[in-house]
Parts: structure tokens; sequence; C-alpha cells
């Protein structure tokens, strides 16, 4: 990696955790909220008190969840349970329309054959993919459209309507791969120690970047910083800035009106050659595969 030529501001010592306290109602633990997501540069990972459920109406970006990156695009659904860091970003330039559902499946169902399947905490990890795309999973992306949709226009019996939805889509969601079972809090404090570095790479993905710049915002030594962020995100800072900057050219190239060249050289690229090399190793297709289904 090389050095990042910007000097360090001091206002890059914002960026830390944030717990954001979600309140549900006692009498039904579910909340619905729509937002529109802006181009804004990442700032700060937050995380919630339960499970938060999204549906993507339209526009297209990437979520970062602790360690992992990944492109949303319209139709998509998102899963982030109350133990990972996360935040949001829009494609450059445009917006993102949501609805994000709170809920407690455990007090909203009650008594329930299986009790496992209304349990969040092993809906996350590394494996697990929080955002699922419609061609993918279109049975839980359906479920959550028809969520948001009962949501922002209750009709009648709409509480036992909200009730089946939640628990079909929490026996669905217990069907992914890659959910981690058991007690995954040990890593927190470490991924904390880090989000600085984690949010001035969402922001400053474009330019050049090096382990000084990335240590500094996390008051730590280059020796320290590398090690720790090996030891938390199981890869090095290089590897998760090529992962970014691949996933955030994902999102772009969702957009017809961006060639795939743009899309490299607004993802921080230098080199076409080293962005398709690096994109096929990511992403599995090159990018001018990965655009098709958006044609």
């Amino acid at each position: 990696m090389t050095v990042h030529k910007r000097p360090h501001s001091g206002r890059d010592a914002r960026y830390q955790p944030l717990h954001a306290p979600i309140t549900l109602p006692e009498d039904f633990p579910f909340r619905p909220t729509y937002h529109v997501q802006k181009d804004e540069p990442i700032t700060t990972l937050h995380r919630h008190d339960g499970i938060e459920l999204g549906y993507c109406f339209s526009g297209s970006g990437v979520f970062v969840v602790e360690d992992k990156v990944m492109p949303f695009s319209a139709g998509c659904a998102t899963v982030i349970n109350e133990r990972e860091l996360h935040l949001a970003q829009s494609t450059p330039g445009t917006e993102s329309s949501w609805a994000f559902l709170y809920v407690d499946p455990a007090r909203l169902i009650g008594a329930c054959d299986e009790p496992l399947l209304l349990s969040t905490t092993e809906l996350c990890g590394r494996e697990f993919a929080n955002v699922l795309a419609p061609d993918a999973h279109p049975t839980i992306c359906a479920l959550l459209r028809e969520l948001a949709d009962e949501s922002r226009e209750p009709g009648e019996g709409h509480r036992s309507v909200v009730r089946g939805l939640v628990l079909s889509l929490m026996a669905r969601l217990h069907r992914l791969p890659g959910r981690r079972s058991g007690d995954t809090s040990s890593r927190a404090p470490s991924l904390q120690r880090l989000a600085p570095a984690l949010a001035y790479i969402g922001s400053h993905y474009a330019e050049e970047l090096g382990i000084p710049t990335l240590a500094r915002v996390c008051a730590m030594s280059g020796t320290h910083f590398r090690r720790s962020f090996g030891a938390a995100l199981g890869q090095t800072p290089k590897e998760y800035l090529t992962r970014f900057r691949v996933q955030k050219a994902a999102s772009l190239l969702r957009d017809p009106r961006h060639s795939v060249l743009e899309a490299s050289l607004s993802a921080g690229f230098q080199s076409l050659s080293a962005f398709n090399r690096h994109f096929r190793a990511i992403m599995g297709v090159s990018p001018r595969e990965w655009r098709r289904p958006a044609a």
C-alpha cells in the first residue's frame, strides 16, 4: 500500500462506533421506518439493540457490516442483528429509498413450536450474507417487501399479518448458510478499536491510503495496527481496501450510465487491467458480466 498524501485532519478522530438504541412498543415490539439514504461520506459505524430488517425500494450502493462490504440495489433485502456494526452509503450522486424494520421476534411471536427460529444472535458472522439479492433469495426479498408494504399501509388484521410474515422470515433466515453459532461478542472490542480506520476507508477509498494514515486515526503504531487488523478482520488492510473498492465499483456498474472505466477510476483503481483482475477474483465474474443483468 502506498502512503496517503493527504494531511491528517483532527476531525477524523470523531469516527467511532455508535450504539443507536431502538425503542420498541411493549405490546407490539415492531417498529417500521422509511428512509432515504444519501450518498454522504461514511462517518460512523453503529449497532442497534435488536435485529434490523431492510428492503431497498430504489437506488444502489454498499453496506459495510464490520469486515464485510456488500453492494445493494433495488429489490435487495438486508438482515443485520444486534451484534454487528454497520452502515450504508448510496452510489455517488444518487439516493436510495429504504424500509428499515426493527423487531424483537421472540416477544412479537410469543409461543412457537420451534423457539430457536426466533433467535437473532446466530444471524451474523464473516460468512453470513447480510445483503440478499432478489435473484438469489426471491422468497426472503418478497416477504420483506410485503412486510414493508403492510407496515406502510396497515390492512385488516394488521398485527396478525405482521406476526405471520415475521415468523416466515425468521424460518427462512435460519436456513441461510454462514450463520455463526455461539458467542461472537469477543471480537467486538477489537472491531471497535479499528472502527475509525474502517470509517476512514469508507470516506477516502478512492485516494492513496497507507498503513501510517490508518494506524494514526486509530491512535496505534503501524505494527500494532497491522497485527490488530489481521486478527480482528482475518485479512490485511490492503485486502480490505481492495475489496471495498471492488464493491463500490460493483454498485456503480448497476447503473448503465457508468462505463467500466468510469467505475474503476471512481473506486480508486489506477489501471483497468488491475481493476478487471481484482473484480473477477472477488466477484467471480468480469465487470461486464456483472452489469449484464441490469443492462
